[in-house]
Protein backbone atom coordinates (compact mmCIF):
# COMPACT_ATOMS: atom_id res chain seq x y z
CA UNK A 1 0.00 0.00 0.00
CA UNK A 2 1.21 3.25 -0.99
CA UNK A 3 1.74 6.32 1.62
CA UNK A 4 -1.00 8.65 0.42
CA UNK A 5 -3.36 5.12 0.61
CA UNK A 6 -1.93 4.65 4.44
CA UNK A 7 -2.92 8.35 5.07
CA UNK A 8 -6.79 7.54 3.35
CA UNK A 9 -7.20 4.69 5.67
CA UNK A 10 -5.26 6.42 9.10
CA UNK A 11 -8.09 8.92 8.12
CA UNK A 12 -10.46 6.38 7.83
CA UNK A 13 -9.63 4.25 11.24
CA UNK A 14 -9.41 7.92 12.87
CA UNK A 15 -13.10 8.71 11.57
CA UNK A 16 -14.60 5.03 13.00
CA UNK A 17 -13.08 6.09 16.04
CA UNK A 18 -14.64 9.15 16.66
CA UNK A 19 -18.02 7.41 15.42
CA UNK A 20 -17.71 5.63 18.42
CA UNK A 21 -17.66 8.10 20.85
CA UNK A 22 -21.16 9.42 20.32
CA UNK A 23 -24.17 7.71 18.69
CA UNK A 24 -25.91 11.02 18.27
CA UNK A 25 -22.59 12.75 16.28
CA UNK A 26 -24.75 12.31 13.12
CA UNK A 27 -22.73 15.01 11.07
CA UNK A 28 -23.02 16.31 7.19
CA UNK A 29 -23.23 13.94 4.63
CA UNK A 30 -20.44 13.38 1.73
CA UNK A 31 -20.15 16.52 -0.55
CA UNK A 32 -21.39 18.82 2.22
CA UNK A 33 -19.20 21.89 3.22
CA UNK A 34 -16.93 21.79 5.83
CA UNK A 35 -14.22 22.62 8.28
CA UNK A 36 -12.73 19.72 10.68
CA UNK A 37 -13.78 16.42 10.01
CA UNK A 38 -16.06 16.01 12.75
CA UNK A 39 -18.27 17.71 10.42
CA UNK A 40 -18.41 14.94 8.45
CA UNK A 41 -20.71 11.96 8.78
CA UNK A 42 -17.90 9.52 7.71
CA UNK A 43 -15.63 11.53 9.23
CA UNK A 44 -13.20 12.96 6.49
CA UNK A 45 -12.85 16.79 5.51
CA UNK A 46 -10.74 17.30 2.68
CA UNK A 47 -10.87 20.35 0.86
CA UNK A 48 -13.45 22.25 2.41
CA UNK A 49 -15.81 19.22 1.37
CA UNK A 50 -17.16 15.82 3.45
CA UNK A 51 -15.15 12.99 1.67
CA UNK A 52 -16.58 9.55 1.82
CA UNK A 53 -15.02 6.29 3.36
CA UNK A 54 -15.12 4.67 0.62
CA UNK A 55 -14.19 6.23 -2.41
CA UNK A 56 -14.66 5.37 -5.69
CA UNK A 57 -12.17 5.22 -8.76
CA UNK A 58 -12.15 6.38 -12.07
CA UNK A 59 -14.95 6.23 -14.36
CA UNK A 60 -17.85 5.62 -11.62
CA UNK A 61 -20.48 7.58 -10.98
CA UNK A 62 -20.33 10.16 -8.41
CA UNK A 63 -22.24 13.31 -7.30
CA UNK A 64 -19.38 15.68 -6.00
CA UNK A 65 -15.62 15.35 -5.82
CA UNK A 66 -16.06 13.64 -1.85
CA UNK A 67 -17.13 10.49 -3.85
CA UNK A 68 -13.77 10.09 -6.01
CA UNK A 69 -10.65 8.73 -5.30
CA UNK A 70 -8.91 11.56 -7.50
CA UNK A 71 -11.35 14.01 -5.54
CA UNK A 72 -12.50 15.23 -9.16
CA UNK A 73 -16.13 14.50 -10.05
CA UNK A 74 -17.05 16.08 -13.40
CA UNK A 75 -19.85 15.51 -15.45
CA UNK A 76 -21.22 12.97 -12.77
CA UNK A 77 -18.12 10.84 -13.48
CA UNK A 78 -15.11 10.24 -11.31
CA UNK A 79 -11.84 11.70 -13.46
CA UNK A 80 -8.57 11.37 -13.26
CA UNK A 81 -6.83 13.44 -10.48
CA UNK A 82 -5.04 16.64 -11.50
CA UNK A 83 -3.03 17.92 -8.65
CA UNK A 84 0.23 19.20 -9.95
CA UNK A 85 3.84 18.30 -8.36
CA UNK A 86 3.77 20.48 -5.06
CA UNK A 87 0.44 20.79 -4.29
CA UNK A 88 -1.23 19.01 -1.14
CA UNK A 89 -2.88 15.31 -1.74
CA UNK A 90 -4.01 12.27 0.23
CA UNK A 91 -4.15 9.42 -2.16
CA UNK A 92 -2.06 8.89 -5.63
CA UNK A 93 -5.20 8.92 -7.50
CA UNK A 94 -5.66 12.81 -7.22
CA UNK A 95 -2.24 13.40 -8.59
CA UNK A 96 -0.89 14.36 -12.53
CA UNK A 97 1.48 12.47 -11.90
CA UNK A 98 0.09 9.45 -10.03
CA UNK A 99 2.11 9.57 -6.92
CA UNK A 100 1.39 11.34 -3.47
CA UNK A 101 4.54 11.31 -1.84
CA UNK A 102 5.54 10.78 1.88
CA UNK A 103 5.71 14.50 2.66
CA UNK A 104 1.67 15.16 1.73
CA UNK A 105 2.31 16.50 -1.87
CA UNK A 106 2.52 15.38 -5.37
CA UNK A 107 5.62 14.38 -6.98
CA UNK A 108 8.25 11.52 -6.47
CA UNK A 109 10.06 11.22 -2.85
CA UNK A 110 12.93 14.16 -1.85
CA UNK A 111 16.83 13.07 -2.04
CA UNK A 112 17.00 12.56 1.55
CA UNK A 113 13.83 10.26 2.18
CA UNK A 114 16.11 7.44 2.50
CA UNK A 115 17.82 4.93 0.20
CA UNK A 116 15.46 4.40 -3.16
CA UNK A 117 14.66 0.61 -2.36
CA UNK A 118 13.76 1.63 1.07
CA UNK A 119 10.02 1.43 1.91
CA UNK A 120 8.45 5.11 2.26
CA UNK A 121 7.33 6.04 5.75
CA UNK A 122 4.36 7.64 6.72
CA UNK A 123 4.33 11.38 6.08
CA UNK A 124 3.83 13.83 9.26
CA UNK A 125 1.40 16.53 8.26
CA UNK A 126 2.81 19.67 7.35
CA UNK A 127 4.08 22.23 10.17
CA UNK A 128 1.67 24.73 8.70
CA UNK A 129 -1.41 23.02 10.51
CA UNK A 130 -1.99 23.78 14.07
CA UNK A 131 -1.16 21.07 16.29
CA UNK A 132 -4.63 20.50 17.56
CA UNK A 133 -5.37 19.59 14.21
CA UNK A 134 -2.69 17.42 13.27
CA UNK A 135 -2.22 13.60 13.57
CA UNK A 136 1.34 12.38 15.34
CA UNK A 137 3.64 11.27 12.79
CA UNK A 138 4.20 7.02 12.76
CA UNK A 139 7.84 6.41 13.98
CA UNK A 140 7.62 2.47 13.41
CA UNK A 141 10.08 1.00 12.15
CA UNK A 142 9.18 -0.26 8.61
CA UNK A 143 8.59 -4.03 9.05
CA UNK A 144 7.19 -3.24 12.81
CA UNK A 145 3.60 -4.56 12.93
CA UNK A 146 0.88 -1.85 13.59
CA UNK A 147 0.22 -0.82 17.50
CA UNK A 148 -2.26 -1.65 19.66
CA UNK A 149 -2.43 1.90 20.95
CA UNK A 150 -5.75 4.30 20.21
CA UNK A 151 -4.62 6.60 17.10
CA UNK A 152 -4.46 10.26 18.67
CA UNK A 153 -7.45 12.42 18.72
CA UNK A 154 -6.39 14.60 16.69
CA UNK A 155 -8.39 15.88 13.12
CA UNK A 156 -6.82 15.20 9.97
CA UNK A 157 -5.53 18.74 8.26
CA UNK A 158 -7.97 19.97 5.31
CA UNK A 159 -6.03 20.81 2.75
CA UNK A 160 -7.89 22.84 -0.42
CA UNK A 161 -7.05 21.16 -3.66
CA UNK A 162 -6.19 23.65 -6.60
CA UNK A 163 -8.94 25.34 -8.79
CA UNK A 164 -7.03 23.21 -12.28
CA UNK A 165 -9.06 22.59 -15.30
CA UNK A 166 -9.95 19.01 -15.09
CA UNK A 167 -8.34 17.04 -17.96
CA UNK A 168 -10.57 14.11 -20.06
CA UNK A 169 -8.77 11.24 -19.70
CA UNK A 170 -11.38 8.66 -18.61
CA UNK A 171 -12.74 6.47 -21.18
CA UNK A 172 -14.30 8.47 -23.80
CA UNK A 173 -18.34 6.12 -23.15
CA UNK A 174 -17.70 7.38 -19.60
CA UNK A 175 -17.47 10.72 -19.90
CA UNK A 176 -20.75 11.85 -19.89
CA UNK A 177 -23.94 9.52 -18.91
CA UNK A 178 -25.94 8.07 -22.13
CA UNK A 179 -28.73 10.01 -22.63
CA UNK A 180 -30.52 6.99 -24.49
CA UNK A 181 -30.05 5.49 -21.22
CA UNK A 182 -31.96 7.72 -18.74
CA UNK A 183 -35.60 7.05 -18.67
CA UNK A 184 -35.31 3.44 -19.94
CA UNK A 185 -36.81 2.32 -16.53
CA UNK A 186 -33.15 0.70 -15.05
CA UNK A 187 -30.96 2.25 -12.70
CA UNK A 188 -27.56 2.58 -14.67
CA UNK A 189 -23.97 2.93 -13.39
CA UNK A 190 -23.82 6.71 -14.38
CA UNK A 191 -27.60 7.42 -13.08
CA UNK A 192 -28.03 8.68 -9.76
CA UNK A 193 -31.81 7.68 -10.41
CA UNK A 194 -34.34 6.69 -13.02
CA UNK A 195 -37.81 7.63 -13.04
CA UNK A 196 -39.07 6.52 -9.23
CA UNK A 197 -35.52 3.76 -9.17
CA UNK A 198 -33.68 6.28 -6.70
CA UNK A 199 -31.53 3.49 -5.65
CA UNK A 200 -32.64 3.38 -1.80
CA UNK A 201 -31.83 7.01 -1.51
CA UNK A 202 -34.52 9.02 0.54
CA UNK A 203 -34.78 12.69 1.98
CA UNK A 204 -33.19 11.33 4.79
CA UNK A 205 -30.04 9.72 3.38
CA UNK A 206 -29.46 13.27 2.00
CA UNK A 207 -29.35 14.79 5.44
CA UNK A 208 -33.12 15.84 5.64
CA UNK A 209 -36.08 15.58 8.34
CA UNK A 210 -38.38 14.19 5.35
CA UNK A 211 -39.99 14.83 2.59
CA UNK A 212 -40.27 13.66 -0.84
CA UNK A 213 -36.59 12.67 -2.84
CA UNK A 214 -37.79 12.67 -6.99
CA UNK A 215 -35.97 12.27 -10.08
CA UNK A 216 -35.87 15.02 -12.62
CA UNK A 217 -35.87 14.04 -16.63
CA UNK A 218 -32.00 13.77 -17.03
CA UNK A 219 -31.59 11.19 -14.06
CA UNK A 220 -30.63 13.67 -11.43
CA UNK A 221 -31.61 13.45 -7.49
CA UNK A 222 -34.46 16.49 -6.93
CA UNK A 223 -34.13 17.58 -2.87
CA UNK A 224 -36.53 20.49 -3.78
CA UNK A 225 -39.61 18.92 -1.62
CA UNK A 226 -36.88 17.43 1.11
CA UNK A 227 -37.67 19.72 4.29
CA UNK A 228 -35.43 20.27 7.61
CA UNK A 229 -37.30 21.57 10.58
CA UNK A 230 -34.88 23.37 12.70
CA UNK A 231 -37.12 23.73 15.58
CA UNK A 232 -38.57 19.92 15.53
CA UNK A 233 -40.58 20.58 18.55
CA UNK A 234 -41.16 24.19 18.09
CA UNK A 235 -40.71 26.94 20.37
CA UNK A 236 -42.36 29.30 23.10
CA UNK A 237 -42.87 32.46 21.64
CA UNK A 238 -45.58 34.39 23.81
CA UNK A 239 -47.91 33.42 26.47
CA UNK A 240 -50.00 34.40 29.86
CA UNK A 241 -49.79 32.96 33.02
CA UNK A 242 -53.45 33.61 33.24
CA UNK A 243 -54.94 34.33 30.10
CA UNK A 244 -55.20 32.78 27.02
CA UNK A 245 -53.00 33.72 23.60
CA UNK A 246 -53.99 32.96 20.22
CA UNK A 247 -54.46 33.74 16.79
CA UNK A 248 -50.74 34.92 15.61
CA UNK A 249 -49.64 36.83 13.23
CA UNK A 250 -46.54 37.03 11.82
CA UNK A 251 -44.28 39.30 9.22
CA UNK A 252 -40.90 39.77 8.41
CA UNK A 253 -38.40 42.56 7.49
CA UNK A 254 -36.19 40.41 5.73
CA UNK A 255 -33.43 39.73 8.36
CA UNK A 256 -35.74 38.39 11.45
CA UNK A 257 -39.63 37.97 11.90
CA UNK A 258 -42.37 39.99 14.32
CA UNK A 259 -45.20 37.76 15.55
CA UNK A 260 -48.21 39.52 16.86
CA UNK A 261 -51.31 37.48 18.83
CA UNK A 262 -54.07 38.78 20.97
CA UNK A 263 -54.33 37.88 24.59
CA UNK A 264 -57.58 36.69 25.93
CA UNK A 265 -59.60 35.14 28.48
CA UNK A 266 -60.18 32.02 25.65
CA UNK A 267 -60.22 31.10 22.11
CA UNK A 268 -62.67 33.41 20.79
CA UNK A 269 -61.39 37.01 19.11
CA UNK A 270 -64.35 38.70 20.52
CA UNK A 271 -62.67 37.94 23.84
CA UNK A 272 -59.56 39.69 23.11
CA UNK A 273 -58.38 42.36 25.24
CA UNK A 274 -54.77 43.76 24.45
CA UNK A 275 -51.99 42.54 22.04
CA UNK A 276 -49.06 41.48 22.60
CA UNK A 277 -45.84 40.90 20.53
CA UNK A 278 -42.31 39.53 20.23
CA UNK A 279 -39.25 39.49 17.59
CA UNK A 280 -37.81 36.20 16.46
CA UNK A 281 -33.46 36.27 15.11
CA UNK A 282 -32.75 34.24 12.13
CA UNK A 283 -31.43 31.67 14.41
CA UNK A 284 -34.93 31.02 15.75
CA UNK A 285 -34.89 32.81 19.11
CA UNK A 286 -37.57 35.24 20.49
CA UNK A 287 -36.71 38.22 22.40
CA UNK A 288 -39.28 39.23 25.21
CA UNK A 289 -42.74 39.27 24.35
CA UNK A 290 -44.16 43.09 25.11
CA UNK A 291 -47.58 44.97 24.98
CA UNK A 292 -48.54 46.55 21.69
CA UNK A 293 -51.63 47.86 23.18
CA UNK A 294 -53.16 47.13 26.23
CA UNK A 295 -56.16 49.63 27.15
CA UNK A 296 -59.79 49.08 26.96
CA UNK A 297 -61.86 48.81 25.13
CA UNK A 298 -61.37 45.18 23.73
CA UNK A 299 -59.06 44.89 20.78
CA UNK A 300 -59.67 41.90 18.58
CA UNK A 301 -58.63 40.42 14.91
CA UNK A 302 -54.79 42.02 14.69
CA UNK A 303 -52.95 41.64 11.44
CA UNK A 304 -49.03 42.50 10.95
CA UNK A 305 -47.32 43.53 7.90
CA UNK A 306 -43.78 45.03 7.20
CA UNK A 307 -43.98 48.16 5.13
CA UNK A 308 -40.87 50.27 4.18
CA UNK A 309 -38.81 50.62 7.27
CA UNK A 310 -41.61 49.84 9.63
CA UNK A 311 -43.93 46.43 10.74
CA UNK A 312 -47.56 48.20 10.54
CA UNK A 313 -49.93 46.52 13.52
CA UNK A 314 -53.60 47.28 13.17
CA UNK A 315 -56.44 45.97 14.92
CA UNK A 316 -60.52 46.53 15.03
CA UNK A 317 -61.67 48.11 18.43
CA UNK A 318 -65.77 48.18 18.36
CA UNK A 319 -66.48 50.55 15.37
CA UNK A 320 -63.16 51.51 14.83
CA UNK A 321 -60.03 50.13 13.21
CA UNK A 322 -56.24 51.87 14.70
CA UNK A 323 -52.70 51.17 13.77
CA UNK A 324 -49.19 51.60 14.92
CA UNK A 325 -45.97 51.08 12.88
CA UNK A 326 -43.35 48.87 15.44
CA UNK A 327 -39.60 49.28 14.13
CA UNK A 328 -37.70 46.02 13.77
CA UNK A 329 -36.14 46.93 17.50
CA UNK A 330 -39.68 46.42 18.71
CA UNK A 331 -40.11 50.50 19.46
CA UNK A 332 -43.87 50.81 19.41
CA UNK A 333 -45.18 54.26 17.43
CA UNK A 334 -48.26 54.98 18.34
CA UNK A 335 -48.87 53.15 21.88
CA UNK A 336 -52.59 54.22 21.64
CA UNK A 337 -52.88 53.86 18.16
CA UNK A 338 -53.85 56.14 15.07
CA UNK A 339 -57.42 55.50 13.83
CA UNK A 340 -57.27 54.30 10.19
CA UNK A 341 -60.89 53.51 9.88
CA UNK A 342 -64.53 53.94 11.58
CA UNK A 343 -68.26 53.24 10.62
CA UNK A 344 -71.77 53.62 12.34
CA UNK A 345 -71.60 50.26 13.15
CA UNK A 346 -69.34 47.61 14.51
CA UNK A 347 -66.28 46.73 12.36
CA UNK A 348 -64.59 43.30 11.81
CA UNK A 349 -61.85 41.20 10.21
CA UNK A 350 -59.22 43.78 9.17
CA UNK A 351 -56.65 42.85 6.97
CA UNK A 352 -53.29 44.46 5.25
CA UNK A 353 -51.46 44.05 2.42
CA UNK A 354 -47.82 45.95 1.21
CA UNK A 355 -47.30 47.02 -2.13
CA UNK A 356 -44.16 48.95 -2.39
CA UNK A 357 -45.75 52.57 -1.38
CA UNK A 358 -48.65 51.85 0.32
CA UNK A 359 -50.45 49.19 2.38
CA UNK A 360 -53.83 47.82 1.27
CA UNK A 361 -56.49 47.75 4.44
CA UNK A 362 -59.66 45.76 3.85
CA UNK A 363 -62.04 44.80 6.28
CA UNK A 364 -65.98 44.68 6.67
CA UNK A 365 -69.22 46.44 8.37
CA UNK A 366 -72.57 46.16 9.70
CA UNK A 367 -74.25 47.78 6.91
CA UNK A 368 -78.12 45.99 7.38
CA UNK A 369 -77.36 43.10 10.19
CA UNK A 370 -76.75 40.82 9.52
CA UNK A 371 -75.67 41.73 6.45
CA UNK A 372 -72.11 42.87 5.80
CA UNK A 373 -70.00 45.06 3.37
CA UNK A 374 -66.78 45.16 2.24
CA UNK A 375 -64.32 48.15 2.39
CA UNK A 376 -61.22 49.13 1.59
CA UNK A 377 -58.53 51.93 2.12
CA UNK A 378 -54.54 53.42 1.29
CA UNK A 379 -52.40 53.27 4.54
CA UNK A 380 -48.99 54.82 3.77
CA UNK A 381 -45.81 53.44 4.90
CA UNK A 382 -46.02 55.47 7.76
CA UNK A 383 -49.20 54.50 9.01
CA UNK A 384 -51.32 57.39 7.95
CA UNK A 385 -54.51 56.70 6.70
CA UNK A 386 -54.50 58.34 2.58
CA UNK A 387 -57.86 59.16 0.80
CA UNK A 388 -60.96 57.74 1.34
CA UNK A 389 -62.55 54.50 2.52
CA UNK A 390 -64.25 53.06 -0.49
CA UNK A 391 -67.01 49.56 -0.99
CA UNK A 392 -64.40 46.91 -2.19
CA UNK A 393 -67.51 44.73 -3.22
CA UNK A 394 -70.44 46.35 -4.11
CA UNK A 395 -73.11 43.68 -2.73
CA UNK A 396 -74.14 43.11 0.83
CA UNK A 397 -73.31 39.65 2.56
CA UNK A 398 -74.49 37.33 5.21
CA UNK A 399 -71.10 36.31 6.60
CA UNK A 400 -70.03 34.20 9.50
CA UNK A 401 -68.18 36.61 12.03
CA UNK A 402 -65.37 34.74 12.26
CA UNK A 403 -61.92 34.14 10.90
CA UNK A 404 -63.63 32.73 8.00
CA UNK A 405 -64.69 36.00 6.84
CA UNK A 406 -61.64 37.91 6.51
CA UNK A 407 -60.96 39.49 2.97
CA UNK A 408 -57.21 38.74 2.31
CA UNK A 409 -55.46 40.64 -0.40
CA UNK A 410 -51.84 40.22 -1.57
CA UNK A 411 -49.72 42.40 -4.36
CA UNK A 412 -48.09 40.99 -7.91
CA UNK A 413 -46.53 43.35 -8.47
CA UNK A 414 -48.76 45.84 -10.62
CA UNK A 415 -51.80 45.69 -8.45
CA UNK A 416 -53.45 44.58 -4.97
CA UNK A 417 -55.51 41.46 -5.58
CA UNK A 418 -58.04 40.83 -2.82
CA UNK A 419 -59.89 37.74 -2.01
CA UNK A 420 -62.85 36.97 0.23
CA UNK A 421 -65.73 34.34 0.89
CA UNK A 422 -69.33 34.39 0.59
CA UNK A 423 -70.22 31.19 2.18
CA UNK A 424 -71.08 29.19 -1.22
CA UNK A 425 -67.92 31.25 -3.05
CA UNK A 426 -64.56 32.96 -3.07
CA UNK A 427 -65.09 36.46 -4.74
CA UNK A 428 -62.30 38.63 -5.65
CA UNK A 429 -61.27 42.21 -6.86
CA UNK A 430 -58.10 44.02 -8.18
CA UNK A 431 -56.96 47.23 -6.32
CA UNK A 432 -54.47 49.90 -8.17
CA UNK A 433 -51.99 51.42 -6.32
CA UNK A 434 -53.77 54.58 -6.47
CA UNK A 435 -56.40 53.18 -4.10
CA UNK A 436 -58.79 52.56 -6.97
CA UNK A 437 -60.99 49.31 -7.32
CA UNK A 438 -60.07 48.43 -10.97
CA UNK A 439 -63.10 45.84 -11.66
CA UNK A 440 -66.30 47.02 -11.56
CA UNK A 441 -67.72 43.59 -10.74
CA UNK A 442 -66.74 40.92 -8.74
CA UNK A 443 -64.75 37.73 -10.22
CA UNK A 444 -65.47 34.80 -9.11
CA UNK A 445 -62.87 32.63 -7.92
CA UNK A 446 -64.98 29.87 -7.37
CA UNK A 447 -68.54 28.51 -6.45
CA UNK A 448 -69.32 25.88 -5.05
CA UNK A 449 -72.48 23.70 -3.17
CA UNK A 450 -70.26 23.64 -0.48
CA UNK A 451 -69.19 26.72 1.58
CA UNK A 452 -66.13 28.01 0.45
CA UNK A 453 -64.01 29.70 3.54
CA UNK A 454 -61.40 31.27 4.76
CA UNK A 455 -58.87 32.41 1.51
CA UNK A 456 -55.66 32.71 1.32
CA UNK A 457 -53.19 34.54 -0.83
CA UNK A 458 -49.61 34.69 -2.10
CA UNK A 459 -48.26 36.35 -4.58
CA UNK A 460 -44.91 35.14 -6.85
CA UNK A 461 -44.57 38.90 -8.25
CA UNK A 462 -46.58 38.25 -11.19
CA UNK A 463 -49.14 35.42 -10.31
CA UNK A 464 -51.26 34.95 -7.10
CA UNK A 465 -51.95 31.54 -5.53
CA UNK A 466 -55.70 31.17 -4.09
CA UNK A 467 -56.16 28.44 -1.21
CA UNK A 468 -59.26 27.87 0.81
CA UNK A 469 -61.32 25.47 2.37
CA UNK A 470 -63.75 24.01 0.45
CA UNK A 471 -66.57 21.76 1.54
CA UNK A 472 -68.20 20.15 -1.15
CA UNK A 473 -65.82 16.68 -0.91
CA UNK A 474 -68.28 15.42 1.59
CA UNK A 475 -65.49 17.01 4.29
CA UNK A 476 -63.15 19.76 4.74
CA UNK A 477 -60.56 19.49 2.15
CA UNK A 478 -58.10 22.89 0.47
CA UNK A 479 -58.72 23.87 -2.77
CA UNK A 480 -56.72 26.27 -4.82
CA UNK A 481 -56.14 27.99 -8.34
CA UNK A 482 -53.05 30.25 -9.98
CA UNK A 483 -54.73 33.87 -10.63
CA UNK A 484 -52.47 35.41 -13.52
CA UNK A 485 -52.25 39.29 -13.71
CA UNK A 486 -54.83 41.29 -15.29
CA UNK A 487 -57.23 38.43 -16.23
CA UNK A 488 -59.84 36.65 -14.38
CA UNK A 489 -59.60 33.99 -12.51
CA UNK A 490 -59.28 30.24 -14.29
CA UNK A 491 -62.06 27.60 -14.25
CA UNK A 492 -60.34 24.73 -13.11
CA UNK A 493 -58.74 24.45 -9.54
CA UNK A 494 -56.67 21.93 -7.83
CA UNK A 495 -56.53 20.15 -4.45
CA UNK A 496 -53.55 21.60 -2.34
CA UNK A 497 -53.56 17.86 -0.54
CA UNK A 498 -55.60 14.42 -1.09
CA UNK A 499 -58.92 14.21 0.21
CA UNK A 500 -59.18 12.51 3.40
CA UNK A 501 -61.76 11.90 6.05
CA UNK A 502 -59.49 14.68 8.14
CA UNK A 503 -60.40 18.16 8.15
CA UNK A 504 -58.27 20.56 6.95
CA UNK A 505 -58.88 24.30 7.88
CA UNK A 506 -57.38 27.96 8.50
CA UNK A 507 -54.88 28.00 5.21
CA UNK A 508 -52.16 30.64 5.26
CA UNK A 509 -49.79 30.56 1.88
CA UNK A 510 -46.02 31.85 1.64
CA UNK A 511 -43.97 31.88 -1.73
CA UNK A 512 -39.88 31.67 -1.10
CA UNK A 513 -38.75 32.68 -4.83
CA UNK A 514 -39.19 29.10 -6.43
CA UNK A 515 -42.29 27.91 -4.68
CA UNK A 516 -45.88 28.23 -2.47
CA UNK A 517 -45.67 26.58 0.45
CA UNK A 518 -49.49 26.59 1.93
CA UNK A 519 -49.90 25.46 5.57
CA UNK A 520 -52.57 24.09 7.31
CA UNK A 521 -54.85 22.41 10.65
CA UNK A 522 -55.88 18.87 9.90
CA UNK A 523 -57.83 17.10 12.63
CA UNK A 524 -60.48 15.62 13.27
CA UNK A 525 -62.25 19.06 12.63
CA UNK A 526 -61.06 22.48 12.26
CA UNK A 527 -59.05 23.90 15.79
CA UNK A 528 -58.02 21.07 16.38
CA UNK A 529 -55.14 18.35 15.13
CA UNK A 530 -51.96 19.55 13.98
CA UNK A 531 -49.96 21.75 11.64
CA UNK A 532 -48.98 20.42 8.75
CA UNK A 533 -47.56 21.64 5.19
CA UNK A 534 -48.14 21.29 1.53
CA UNK A 535 -45.30 22.53 -1.15
CA UNK A 536 -47.17 24.01 -4.68
CA UNK A 537 -45.20 24.73 -7.84
CA UNK A 538 -45.30 28.19 -9.46
CA UNK A 539 -48.32 27.10 -11.95
CA UNK A 540 -50.50 25.70 -8.51
CA UNK A 541 -49.89 21.87 -8.78
CA UNK A 542 -48.84 20.05 -5.87
CA UNK A 543 -45.53 19.39 -5.17
CA UNK A 544 -44.15 16.42 -3.17
CA UNK A 545 -46.72 14.90 -0.16
CA UNK A 546 -47.98 16.69 2.67
CA UNK A 547 -46.09 16.44 5.67
CA UNK A 548 -46.35 17.14 9.52
CA UNK A 549 -44.65 20.63 10.75
CA UNK A 550 -46.07 19.60 14.64
CA UNK A 551 -45.82 16.33 15.71
CA UNK A 552 -49.33 14.49 14.98
CA UNK A 553 -51.53 13.48 17.71
CA UNK A 554 -51.26 14.89 21.35
CA UNK A 555 -52.13 18.90 21.93
CA UNK A 556 -53.99 20.84 19.67
CA UNK A 557 -52.02 23.65 17.53
CA UNK A 558 -54.05 26.02 15.23
CA UNK A 559 -54.19 28.78 13.10
CA UNK A 560 -50.90 28.64 11.46
CA UNK A 561 -49.23 31.56 9.72
CA UNK A 562 -46.20 32.14 8.19
CA UNK A 563 -43.58 34.15 6.60
CA UNK A 564 -39.98 34.05 4.76
CA UNK A 565 -36.61 35.35 5.28
CA UNK A 566 -33.03 33.84 4.98
CA UNK A 567 -34.01 30.87 3.54
CA UNK A 568 -36.16 29.79 5.91
CA UNK A 569 -39.45 29.77 6.61
CA UNK A 570 -41.16 30.66 10.12
CA UNK A 571 -44.23 29.39 10.70
CA UNK A 572 -46.41 30.41 14.13
CA UNK A 573 -49.37 28.75 15.88
CA UNK A 574 -51.71 28.77 18.80
CA UNK A 575 -49.95 25.79 20.72
CA UNK A 576 -52.33 24.46 23.89
CA UNK A 577 -49.45 21.94 25.20
CA UNK A 578 -49.58 23.77 28.43
CA UNK A 579 -52.50 25.07 30.97
CA UNK A 580 -53.43 28.17 28.39
CA UNK A 581 -53.09 28.95 25.13
CA UNK A 582 -49.35 29.74 24.09
CA UNK A 583 -47.89 31.29 20.72
CA UNK A 584 -45.32 29.06 19.56
CA UNK A 585 -43.02 28.67 16.31
CA UNK A 586 -40.64 26.93 13.95
CA UNK A 587 -38.13 27.21 11.44
CA UNK A 588 -38.70 25.11 7.85
CA UNK A 589 -36.54 25.10 5.05
CA UNK A 590 -36.29 23.05 1.67
CA UNK A 591 -34.03 21.32 -0.43
CA UNK A 592 -32.07 23.33 -3.10
CA UNK A 593 -32.76 21.25 -6.32
CA UNK A 594 -30.41 18.91 -8.55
Amino acid sequence: MNPGSNLWVVALLFAASLAGCSDDQVGAPVNAPCVRNQDCADRVCHGGMCASSSPVGQGKACQGNGDCKSFNCQGGICRAGTVKNGAPCILDQQCLGGRCNSAGVCGPEQADAGPADAPRPDHALPDSVPLADRAAPDRRPADAPLPDAPLPDAPLPDKPLPDAPLPDIAPPDLLQPDASLCGNGKLDPTEFCDAKLLGGKTCKTQGFAGGTLTCTAQCKLDDRACYTLHDPAGFKVGSHKTYGSHHPRVSTDGKGWFVVWGQSFGMSPADTSWLAGAMVNGLGKAGAQFNIINTQPKKRDPDVVFGHLDYLVIWDQGTKIYGTTVSPAGTVGTPLGTLLASHKDDILQPALAYGGSMFLLTYWTYDLYPLKKLWSRCITAAGAPSASSFTLSPKLHNLPGNSSARAEASFDGVDYLAAWSTNSSVLAARVSTACKRINNADMVVTQASGNQLHPALASNGVNTLVTWQDHQSGGTNLNSLVVPPSKPPPAKTTWVAPITSKTKCAPAVGWDGERYLVVYNEGGKCHEGNVKGMLMTKAGAPFGAPFDITPPGGTHEVVPDLAFAGGKYLVVWADSRSKNWEVYAGRLSFGKGP
